[in-house]
C-alpha cells in the first residue's frame, strides 16, 4: 500500500475510526521507531496509520503533524514503520528541488497498564 499525496494538507491517513475520542489535552504520546524496537505491545488497538507528505517537510514539521494527527484519534503510540526523503516538493501545481522528510507510522492506543 502507498500513500502519497500532493495536497497542502501535511499528511494522509487512513483507517482511521469514524468518530475518534481524542486524547484529553496534556496526555503522554510515545513514539517508537520500528528499526530499533520492531515488536508492538500486545494490549493496543490499531486507530490508523498516518503519512506526512509534502505539506509537513522538515521533521521538525513531521513531528508536529504525527503528535497533532495522534491525539486527535486518540493514539497514545506512534509506531513509525518507514522514514524516507523526497528530494523534491510539490506545492501549488510545481515540483520544486526541496529535500523533504517523509514519515509513515501506525497510530496505536496501548493500555500501558497506568506506566506513565
Amino acid at each position: 500500500m502507498a500513500l502519497t499525496s500532493c495536497s497542502q494538507i501535511p499528511y494522509v491517513l487512513v483507517n482511521a475510526p469514524k468518530n475518534p475520542t481524542p486524547l484529553q489535552p496534556g496526555a503522554v504520546v510515545r513514539v517508537v521507531d520500528a528499526a530499533e524496537i520492531p515488536v508492538i505491545p500486545e494490549n493496543n488497538t490499531y486507530l490508523g496509520t498516518v503519512q506526512t507528505n509534502d505539506g509537513a517537510c522538515s521533521l521538525e514539521n513531521s513531528a508536529q503533524v504525527l503528535l497533532d494527527v495522534a491525539q486527535s484519534v486518540g493514539a497514545n503510540l506512534i509506531y513509525i514503520k518507514k522514514f524516507s526523503e523526497r528530494d523534491s516538493r510539490y506545492s501549488d501545481g510545481i515540483f520544486s528541488p526541496t529535500r523533504c522528510d517523509i514519515v509513515t507510522a501506525d497510530l496505536l492506543y496501548v493500555d500501558f497498564g497506568g506506566a506513565e
